[in-house]
């Protein structure tokens, strides 16, 4: 892997999760709620969670390829983020099993302890091949605790190739939450039957 291209999935993982790395907030361009390459709306609401930004990373640091993000939340129980991005590809395969989508969840895996977000990050559930509605995802659920609140989460890592895009789901809520756990998996499922057909 090149360099400039592990800049630029480095930089796509952490910049929304890192206060030192991001612009200022008036320089951040919202994503459209229309992504017109994958003829994809989101909404205001999936399920029982708010958006409660976008971010256009071409615009907002002039880094087309790293493409957009939709962050969504339920007060005190999740947090929900969802990329579509290329990182300059012309061609991604749908699915979860082609070796750029594997590498894409890989190196997504591994920057999440790196974020310095979360501390003591482990291994819940998989990695495997997980299946939401109708679309196969890599998935990964893991365990770490937030550096700022010292609270224990439940973080869930899903990556699939979806029209020509890399599409990744990051979700995040406290950990034996029956409350988190049954809004991420209504989450889920709102987004792959009613956001992403």
């Amino acid at each position: 892997m090149s360099f400039s291209r592990w800049i630029a999935i480095v930089t796509l993982t952490l910049l929304p999760t890192m206060g030192f790395a991001q612009a200022p907030q008036s320089q951040i361009v919202p994503a459209p709620a229309f992504h017109a390459a994958t003829k994809v709306t989101f909404p205001d609401r999936i399920a029982d969670a708010s958006r409660t930004r976008s971010i256009d990373y071409g615009k907002s640091y002039n880094e087309p390829r790293l493409g957009q993000s939709w962050h969504y939340q339920v007060p005190q129980t999740l947090s929900a983020s969802i990329y579509l991005y290329t990182l300059g590809q012309t061609a991604i395969p749908n699915g979860a099993t082609a070796a750029a989508v594997l590498q894409q969840f890989q190196q997504s895996q591994g920057e999440l302890s790196q974020s310095g977000k979360y501390e003591r990050v482990a291994v819940l559930k998989g990695p495997a091949d997980c299946v939401v509605g109708s679309m196969t995802f890599r998935c990964v659920v893991e365990t770490g605790t937030v550096v700022s609140t010292r609270s224990a989460d439940k973080l869930q890592l899903l990556v699939t190739g979806f029209r020509n895009h890399f599409l990744k789901v990051r979700l995040d809520w406290h950990q034996n939450s029956p409350q988190g756990d049954a809004a991420a998996e209504r989450f889920l499922q709102a987004l792959a039957s009613q956001v992403l057909r």
